[in-house]
């Protein structure tokens, strides 16, 4: 069962991710910090370092997701990290908080609304 949770949760992961790669108004920014990098580290563009730049990129994504959940009201927060930080089950967040399963099934869509509204919004990629 914990694997699924964590394929899911890599799942969302890649949804964003690919939601970000895929806005054209992105693409200049993800090219600058892959210039950036290339840059800093004093080496020349290769299809070895993509992966580096990817970590880097997959960090910085990370780090905004933590801070846009610190936002979060409390009880949103609490069913997110229960769901991606714990890998409990819908069941198993909605028996520990004691509420429907559905309640948790609508949070977790409003967390994931919530989440797309800001990226949108934000550009992670500066």
């Amino acid at each position: 069962m914990g694997e699924k949770r964590v394929a899911g949760n890599n799942f969302v992961r890649k949804k964003l991710s690919t939601s970000l790669v895929e806005k054209p108004y992105l693409k200049f920014d993800q090219e600058q910090i892959r210039d950036r990098y290339h840059e800093m580290s004093g080496e020349g563009k290769s299809e070895a370092d993509d992966y580096t730049w990817v970590e880097i990129v997959a960090a910085d994504l990370d780090d905004k997701i933590k801070h846009i959940v610190r936002k979060f009201p409390p009880r949103l927060r609490s069913v997110y990290m229960l769901s991606r930080e714990q890998h409990l089950s819908v069941k198993e967040i909605a028996d520990k908080l004691s509420v429907s399963e559905q309640t948790v099934k609508n949070q977790l869509t409003d967390i994931l609304k919530r989440l797309r509204k800001e990226i949108s919004r934000e550009n992670f990629c500066l």
